[in-house]
């Protein structure tokens, strides 16, 4: 019975996704057959043909029309998929209805009302599960996702891929099971849930591999190398091996567009992790299969060329960099694709924007954008608007930066992505901050702050989610699975006895058989027995006599037996106790000797605790001295200029002169401030900085200089060294030396300073040399203060020691220097 189930399902399964197949193919043959794409005469056609039609048909080609226009003719998508929609529900064809607002849903996707397209895919799914279309509630299921995960509603992802999970194994789908555990694995790691990964991702390499679905099994492992490389890098090495084996078994099976992907995204780990020999040996691969690629419809041969370019610009080849990205125009502009060709245009822009040559840059910029518009793409339009920004922000022209900038945040807004919405408002900001308007940064500023709060809200209310499905998962699997063990238990026990039972009426049967063959034998032996049975009888009288010799010997050989067993018995019971007591005597002379060495351990770590905390107290006291008078002379300066301000509030330009001085030492106080709640707050900010980030130092001295107003002071080379940092805490390092040096100066001119850096290899440190040859450096302790050092400096010690650093404070050839030491990365 059971087999007979599975094979009708199969065959109804089957029947349903040839009719689904089938019905997408005759929606092209029909759109072909009219030649709508780019005829002028497109409306007689339509007028003309469509009476020669049936109902359901001419439903089919308003489809087609649709879906064939929505990368050239955006608005036509909408216009032919309404008609679609009402004919369908006219005539009750469902499978139109479903087909019109699928169609519908990527229409909105590309203009971004995301909500639209949710609830049209969300009608089309509904419409699918009553026509029992299961192949065509996959792909729904999959939009469906890929929406929720533009919006940034990834909890609602997840539970999209969840239930697109449990169909799969409902219906023993095992392709659009292993792609669902794929995509799991994916929004895992994105959320930064790694528990699962691994064992997602392997799950679904072993079904994709059952099926065949090699290519698949191949992006599952690429996948992986990726994740790896970036999250999980103990794991890399593993990954590597695992998917040279899986290449190498199987490389004769894969086209030369995934040989060409696995090479590039070889060439890319091993440049990231430092082989740069090993990088350029899969570069190399890689090319050859390039040169040999021929246009396709296949959209992969796009992300290909494009990957390919990136690759060969880091590698520092850019004459062919700009090779694969005239390709991919060429391939977009002969396949007429709109959407890729500007694409291709934007990546154009990119790669001459990288080599400051802004002209060719802006035209390539200018030629995306206006295809973009014309498609009504907010999401790629926003990429242009933010890369022309950046162009005329590196160019110093902040008004038409903030320009583009701005249109940048409108089309970020349309597309409701928080995390595309966020990028937009802070360099916006940024620009506003450079072009000195003030208030309206004021402004984006607090939208900006606003947001943040509301993506972190959204961001762990989503981890929450996905970690509650993914434990309800994984209870019900492991219900599953106990259910399953149940079963073939009961199965098991039930073959048992069934082979039970067979064996018994078998040896009934055999000796219903012998039985016969003993009755013959038994009357023939009868007589011989009672001749006999005389003869046993006399002997029988003889063994009584001698049988209660014997019994009275064994009741004498068991009393004795039985008196040395319990003789045994005790000598055993006193033996063991000798055993416990002796063990237990050990054990308290053991547990005497570690009481001792643990009370003089415990006595010592006291002693040096009450140390670190009375030298702590003491210089907690003598900062919150220090701190109190720096504090105290700005405040009392503000006092006094404000009396100056009620004084001469007729004179204009001394009034200007007093407010300038009152917002610089309002900004001294606020630093004074800054520099006592670092302090307080540094000890348990060094037990909180357990994972500390790869860190580039240019960037934090970058940021530093912002936030100091300094002036005339250059990055050198040497300080584009990575280092083991929290970010914010090592630009308050920077901020905190230039504004030590400036307060030496009349102006905040620091070009006399010099900044370098150096890596020690043996000692796995990179060490920061910071010399001022204005100042010169005191280490006798005095009122001003702590440990030897002034407040400054003091500051940027304990900084630099709470991210596991060191730090030397002296004076070579007349001038300040200070070495600050910290942890390089291990690559």
């Amino acid at each position: 019975m059971r087999i007979i189930f599975i094979l009708f399902f199969a065959i109804t399964t089957a029947n349903v996704q040839s009719q689904f197949s089938q019905r997408c193919i005759e929606w092209k043959r029909i759109y072909e057959s009219f030649h709508c794409e780019t005829s002028p005469c497109f409306c007689k056609a339509h007028s003309f043909n469509r009476n020669n039609l049936t109902d359901s048909q001419k439903v089919d080609w308003y489809l087609a029309i649709a879906y064939m226009n929505r990368s050239f003719y955006p608005d036509s998508v909408f216009v032919y998929a309404y008609l679609a929609l009402q004919e369908a529900q006219r005539i009750r064809y469902k499978q139109g209805v479903a087909g019109a607002y699928h169609i519908l849903s990527v229409g909105y996707r590309y203009q971004n009302p995301i909500d639209s397209a949710i609830f049209s895919i969300q009608q089309a799914r509904l419409y699918y599960q009553q026509d029992s279309c299961l192949k065509a509630e996959f792909w729904a299921l999959r939009l469906l996702s890929e929406y929720y995960l533009i919006k940034s509603d990834y909890a609602e992802a997840f539970s999209t891929y969840i239930e697109s999970l449990r169909l799969s194994e409902q219906h023993h789908d095992l392709y659009e099971q292993a792609s669902a555990l794929l995509r799991i694995a994916k929004l895992l790691s994105h959320q930064d849930i790694l528990e699962n990964v691994a064992q997602q991702v392997q799950k679904a390499i072993k079904v994709f591999t059952q099926i065949d679905s090699l290519k698949d099994a191949l992006q599952a492992y690429l996948f992986m190398l990726q994740h790896c490389i970036q999250k999980d890098t103990l794991s890399l090495n593993f990954w590597i091996n695992e998917t040279k084996n899986f290449f190498t078994s199987y490389k004769s099976e894969f086209t030369i567009g995934k040989q060409a992907e696995y090479y590039i995204t070889f060439a890319q780990i091993f440049q990231k992790i430092g082989q740069s020999d090993s990088a350029q040996f899969y570069y190399s691969q890689a090319e050859k299969l390039l040169d040999t690629l021929q246009p396709s419809t296949d959209y992969s041969i796009y992300a290909l060329l494009e990957s390919a370019s990136f690759l060969s610009f880091s590698l520092m080849q850019e004459k062919k960099s700009f090779e694969y990205l005239y390709k991919r125009l060429k391939i977009a502009l002969f396949l007429g694709e709109r959407n890729q060709i500007a694409i291709s245009y934007k990546l154009l822009g990119n790669a001459y924007a990288k080599k400051r040559q802004d002209k060719q840059a802006l035209f390539y910029y200018d030629s995306a954008l206006f295809i973009f518009l014309n498609l009504k793409n907010s999401e790629e339009s926003y990429n242009v608007y933010h890369a022309i920004g950046q162009i005329y922000e590196s160019q110093e022209n902040y008004p038409k930066a903030c320009f583009y900038y701005e249109k940048s945040v409108n089309h970020a807004l349309k597309t409701t992505n928080k995390y595309r919405i966020r990028k937009a408002y802070r360099t916006y900001h940024r620009c506003l901050y450079k072009a000195k308007q003030y208030e309206k940064a004021y402004l984006i500023a607090v939208e900006l702050e606003r947001i943040r709060e509301e993506m972190f809200d959204n961001n762990q209310t989503a981890q929450t989610k996905i970690r509650a499905i993914q434990l309800e998962l994984e209870k019900k699997e492991n219900a599953l699975a106990l259910f399953q063990k149940e079963t073939q238990i009961k199965e098991l026990k039930a073959n048992e006895r069934f082979q039970w039972i067979s064996t018994v009426l078998g040896i009934l049967l055999l000796v219903s058989i012998f039985g016969g063959v003993i009755f013959y034998h038994y009357k023939k032996l009868k007589a011989a027995y009672e001749i006999l049975e005389s003869k046993q009888k006399e002997i029988l009288s003889q063994n009584e006599e001698l049988q209660i010799q014997h019994e009275q010997i064994s009741a004498q050989k068991l009393e004795i037996e039985q008196k040395n067993q319990k003789i045994g018995s005790q000598f055993r019971h006193l033996k063991k106790a000798q055993r416990i007591i002796r063990r237990q005597h050990r054990r308290l002379q053991e547990y005497n000797a570690n009481l001792e060495k643990i009370v003089e351990l415990r006595t010592e770590q006291l002693t040096k605790l009450n140390h670190k905390l009375g030298e702590y107290a003491n210089r907690i006291t003598n900062f919150s001295f220090l701190t109190a008078h720096n504090l105290r002379a700005p405040i009392a300066r503000i006092l006094g200029l404000s009396y100056l301000f009620h004084k001469e509030k007729e004179n204009a330009s001394q009034v200007q002169q007093i407010i300038q001085s009152i917002n610089k030492e309002a900004y001294n106080a606020d630093s004074v401030l800054h520099n006592m709640m670092t302090v307080l707050n540094m000890k348990e900010l060094s037990i909180q900085l357990e994972n500390l980030k790869s860190i580039k130092l240019s960037d934090a001295l970058q940021e530093a200089i912002l936030k100091s107003k300094v002036s005339e002071i250059s990055i050198h080379p040497s300080l584009y060294f990575q280092v083991l940092a929290d970010f914010e805490i090592l630009v308050d390092i920077f901020r905190t030396l230039l504004q030590y040096s400036a307060t030496f100066r009349m102006d905040m001119n620091l070009a006399d300073v010099v900044i370098e850096a150096s890596y020690l290899p043996n000692h796995g440190k990179v060490v920061l040399s910071y010399k001022d040859a204005r100042i010169q450096f005191y280490s006798a302790s005095s009122q001003n203060q702590i440990d030897g050092l002034e407040l400054p400096l003091y500051i940027t010690k304990i900084q630099v020691e709470a991210l596991q650093g060191n730090v030397e404070f002296n004076t070579k050839e007349d001038s300040f220097c200070a070495l600050l030491s910290f942890r390089a990365p291990l690559t």
